[in-house]
């Protein structure tokens, strides 16, 4: 039998080959395993369910859904690929504060507050202690404004003179002008000064009206001079005439600040002390030519209950015909140029 033409012969004869590698059946060793595998990825799968919430992985961000997580290369279990769902995260991206932060944040606040506070504080009780010394200068200008202007024109006739520690009264003449074209009239008023130490209370009197100024002073001491010594008290009834100098000294009360220092045992504050005072500072003082300085004496004679010397001293020199000049000149109360005093005080 002649072969077809075209048909392979010898080896090339026999079964057919299908196109390609044969499919060759997996050992039962390999079937096995992969049942296995499968079985375990279905009751891991199960178990997700039944719980639902899918197994977390470690993700990492996508390049192109910053919103979105996509799930790492699966992990290999014998050395084979496992396949797992991908899990596909829901948070926030954005990053809260922590508990640390919150609490560092608190704490800076707190310090800023705290600052600001301190600030407005001494803000204000420096306004306050201004205010405070304020009011006590002005106080004491209007005693010694008061008393200058009585002392100018002080006389022996009705009232008298009469000088005590914490007290002067004295008679002085006013003028007082009318309508008319006549001479204007002379008048007598008496003046009185006087300080209740217990309630700290000053008290100016001009005729029948006076005038409480506020509890700014701890003590008033007035002294006379009567041409040879200062004294704690003068009657010129008796000496028939008026002395040569009044010397007025005033301490001013502790502020609230330093009497609440004292009361807890601090030094209280010394920016009102006229020790610590420059005396070039200002020419202006109550005492421009030194007179108070060279009559002021040491703090064993200022009394009892004086622990420290007076805020405002100033000395008056009276016009007074019958009065010796020469009396301040002897006790170097003077200078050379000062023979005459000013009527009403030291300029």
């Amino acid at each position: 039998m002649a072969d077809r033409p075209g048909r392979p012969e010898g080896p090339r004869r026999g079964r057919r080959r299908r196109r390609g590698r044969l499919r060759q059946r997996p050992a039962r060793r390999d079937r096995v395993g992969n049942r296995d595998r499968h079985r375990a990825d279905r009751l891991r799968r199960a178990h997700a369910r039944a719980h639902h919430r899918p197994t977390r992985r470690s993700a990492r961000a996508h390049p192109r859904r910053g919103d979105r997580r996509r799930a790492l290369p699966p992990r290999r279990a014998g050395g084979r690929a496992v396949s797992t769902p991908a899990v596909t995260s829901t948070r926030n991206p954005r990053r809260a504060f922590t508990l640390l932060e919150v609490m560092l944040a608190i704490a800076l606040l707190v310090i800023l507050s705290g600052g600001v506070a301190a600030f407005a504080w001494n803000i204000i009780d420096a306004r306050a202690r201004v205010l405070h010394a304020a009011d006590r200068e002005r106080a004491a200008g209007a005693v010694f404004e008061a008393l200058e202007r009585a002392l100018a024109v002080a006389t022996l006739a009705g009232e008298g003179f009469t000088a005590e520690t914490a007290s002067i009264r004295l008679a002085m003449r006013d003028t007082r002008a009318g309508l008319d074209d006549g001479l204007p009239e002379l008048a007598r008023r008496a003046f009185e000064l006087r300080f209740n130490e217990p309630d700290q209370q000053l008290t100016l009197t001009l005729g029948r009206e006076a005038d409480h100024l506020p509890a700014a002073f701890e003590r008033l001491r007035i002294r006379c001079f009567d041409g040879r010594e200062w004294l704690d008290r003068f009657d010129a009834a008796e000496l028939d005439r008026l002395p040569a100098a009044v010397e007025v000294a005033l301490w001013y009360a502790p502020s609230p600040r330093d009497a609440a220092r004292a009361q807890n045992g601090a030094r209280p504050g010394l920016e009102m002390n006229p020790q610590n005072r420059d005396p070039e500072e200002s020419r202006f003082e109550d005492d421009p030519f030194g007179v108070a300085a060279a009559v002021r004496v040491p703090m064993d004679e200022l009394g009892a209950g004086v622990t420290r010397p007076p805020d405002r001293v100033r000395v008056f020199a009276l016009l007074d015909p019958g009065s010796p000049e020469s009396g301040l000149s002897e006790s170097g109360l003077s200078e050379p140029g000062l023979s005459e005093p000013a009527p009403g005080g030291a300029p």
